[in-house]
């Protein structure tokens, strides 16, 4: 019960920025910009938010505000336990958003 309790927690604010298109991946974002770890890819908040993305925006202009953010995709089994509990799912992917981090040069 706990982990479907921090499940959900951990991806209410992930529900509001689902779309049906996957997004594009920064392969030429800023040098010095990284994601927290490798299950999180680099993703320009533009491309995003015009496919209608509401949340990368929000938690890059809370963070660094260069446009990046990152998103760790969730896996097979935690995208079911998400629509299950919450409705149908509309997107093939959803993510949990954070912000990159930018390493001094």
């Amino acid at each position: 019960m706990r982990l479907l309790t921090a499940l959900a927690a951990a991806t209410l604010a992930a529900s509001a920025a689902l779309l049906p298109v996957g997004p594009a991946l920064a392969g030429d974002g800023p040098s010095g910009s990284a994601c927290p770890s490798t299950n999180f890819e680099l993703l320009i908040v533009d491309d995003l938010t015009a496919q209608g993305y509401m949340v990368p925006a929000l938690v890059d202009e809370s963070g660094n505000n260069n446009g990046l953010v990152c998103g760790d995709p969730f896996t097979r089994w935690q995208q079911r336990l998400f629509c299950f509990k919450f409705g149908p799912c509309t997107v093939p992917i959803i993510y949990n958003f954070t912000d990159d981090i930018i390493f001094p040069r």
